[in-house]
């Protein structure tokens, strides 16, 4: 049945493109409706998957005798530029992602919002003169972000002829959400684990997390105000309590486009980020809401998630399992999404850029591999595609407590990239 109805829409496919042919010039060279391409580089995108095997024997060979005896803490799935599977060891078997979640996180945001979308900040003033600010994430919402809210809430005071002292109400979150439930206590105190939360300063963490963001930003604005001759005053409610009708704006402040924001999360690998858009994407600051969603974005776009078990939207939780064959798949997909070029231009690029730029040192892989690192205690993990000169793989690499990973992961690698072995 479903192959009947994938080959009916491959007939209505070649039908549309010789019509196409004949009605409008399809020049892709000569920069001639782009569009019309693009439209039908996403059909072929939402025909049924096949998931089809053609194990390249020699390449699976290779990367069993790299691993040994040591199988059993190993996932790998590798497909050829057609998205057949040409090697898998335990592809389906789930495990601890680490941040190579976030590959499916940022893919999520990046459909939903645009490359263009930005995080806003917004200093409002009701009528009775008290200043709202009301955020949404901003990573790079900072000190000096506090000083201009000051300095335009003073301009608009004595525009106003008030004199009085500043009232400010912060919109934020309940406590009770700013961190996925799964996240562990220790990990809470760094950097890397700084709460969630809506109006955060340096994405709450200097050095150290935040761990109360309100009452640290709260105390940076009363700090503004005195210094600009001002007293304030600062309270905090949940944004439900906010009403757009009896405010008007200030100013507006904006963090980088998204496609900048991906690059953040996923080059650098930032979790605040990641987190971030995760929320954004799903319309719901709740982690579980938002978590729920994203499930549902991979079912519609028929990734394979069995054996997901998706805790946030960062790899932090050790409660998160993906499998490298819903990975490779994730990543095959996007590569004919409409932002697919947006999406890879966010990896990091082995040996250049981000997170890869001085690890797996190899002068063959230099710039060939982009993608994604991943390391929690005890995990090791790597996703992304490997380059050839008119071709691509792609592939998914997951270790929970393998001895020496970062060697077995570069020999697997460069195995990889011998494009000899079965294309």
């Amino acid at each position: 049945m479903i192959l009947n109805v994938y080959l009916k829409k491959k007939y209505i496919l070649i039908l549309f493109l010789i019509l196409s042919s004949l009605i409008l010039p399809i020049s892709i060279n000569n920069n001639v409706d782009i569009k019309l391409f693009r439209r039908v580089r996403y059909f072929l995108y939402a025909l049924p998957q096949r998931n089809e095997r053609k194990i390249c024997d020699s390449l699976q060979s290779r990367i069993k005798n790299i691993l040994s005896n040591l199988n059993g803490l190993w996932s790998i799935t590798i497909l050829n530029s057609s998205g057949q599977v040409i090697a898998d060891i335990n592809g389906s078997v789930p495990r601890i992602p680490a941040s190579n979640l976030k590959l499916l996180s940022t893919a999520y945001a990046l459909d939903k919002l645009g490359p263009g979308y930005k995080l806003d900040t917004t200093l409002f003033v009701r009528n009775d003169g008290v200043y709202e600010l009301y955020g949404n994430g901003d990573p790079d919402f900072n000190v000096k972000s506090i000083n201009d809210i000051i300095n335009y809430s003073i301009s608009n005071q004595e525009s106003q002829g008030r004199q009085s002292n500043l009232k400010f109400i912060l919109y934020e979150e309940p406590q009770s959400i700013w961190w996925p439930s799964n996240w562990l206590s220790e990990d809470k105190l760094e950097s890397y684990g700084a709460p969630i939360t809506r109006l955060a300063i340096t994405s709450n963490s200097f050095n150290k997390a935040i761990i109360n963001p309100v009452r640290e930003l709260s105390s940076f604005l009363i700090q503004s105000s005195n210094t600009n001759g001002y007293n304030s005053s600062v309270t905090s409610v949940e944004p439900h309590y906010f009403s757009r009708r009896r405010s008007k704006v200030i100013k507006k402040f904006s963090s980088a486009p998204l496609y900048a924001l991906l690059s953040l999360a996923n080059s650098e690998s930032h979790n605040f980020t990641s987190e971030v858009l995760l929320r954004k994407a799903s319309n719901s600051w709740s982690n579980n809401i938002a978590v729920k969603h994203l499930i549902s974005w991979l079912k519609k776009n028929k990734i394979p998630i069995e054996g997901f078990s998706i805790s946030d939207g960062s790899g932090l939780s050790p409660k998160n399992r993906l499998t490298t064959f819903g990975i490779t798949r994730l990543l095959y997909r996007m590569n004919i999404h409409r932002f697919s070029e947006v999406y890879k231009s966010s990896f990091s690029v082995l040996g250049i850029r981000g997170t890869l730029s001085n690890s797996y040192k190899n002068a063959d892989l230099v710039g060939r591999f982009i993608g994604k690192s991943g390391t929690l205690t005890g995990v090791k993990s790597l996703s992304g595609i490997v380059k050839f000169k008119d071709d691509q793989r792609y592939i998914s690499i997951l270790s929970n407590n393998a001895i020496s990973p970062d060697q077995h992961i570069l020999n697997i690698l460069k195995e990889s990239s011998k494009f000899n072995q079965c294309s």
